[in-house]
């Protein structure tokens, strides 16, 4: 009769750690080839500069600065008043959202 095994036997360690190389293996390869095609989608330049580029025109843009005005105008008053935790932790989420768009768009018309 076979004995049972034991998931802290060195067996069913070892098999483990076999099974996590393989799948480590097969999605460092997939990765690999993932990768080779995006470059050679990219035309040989960067995969950031258009991401990089489309977020400076949505944080810089005379949306984003009204946003950020009436974020910061509704949160404070909110977060003085707020009664629960949680809701004191939205608010400053907000807060500090309208304050990170204001602080790029002050950067933009200060160093144009």
């Amino acid at each position: 009769m076979p004995e049972p095994s034991c998931p802290g036997s060195p067996k069913a360690t070892a098999w483990r750690i076999g099974s996590l190389s393989k799948c480590g293996a097969f999605v460092f390869g997939t990765c690999m080839v993932l990768v080779d095609e995006g470059f050679a989608q990219s035309g040989g330049g960067s995969l950031w500069t258009p991401v990089v580029q489309a977020l400076q025109s949505a944080l810089t843009g005379p949306i984003a600065t009204g946003l950020a005005v009436v974020a910061i105008v509704v949160a404070g008053p909110m977060l003085a008043f707020c009664e629960t935790a949680a809701q004191r932790t939205l608010t400053g989420i907000i807060f500090v959202a309208g304050m990170a768009v204001g602080t790029v768009n002050f950067m933009a018309w200060v160093f144009p």
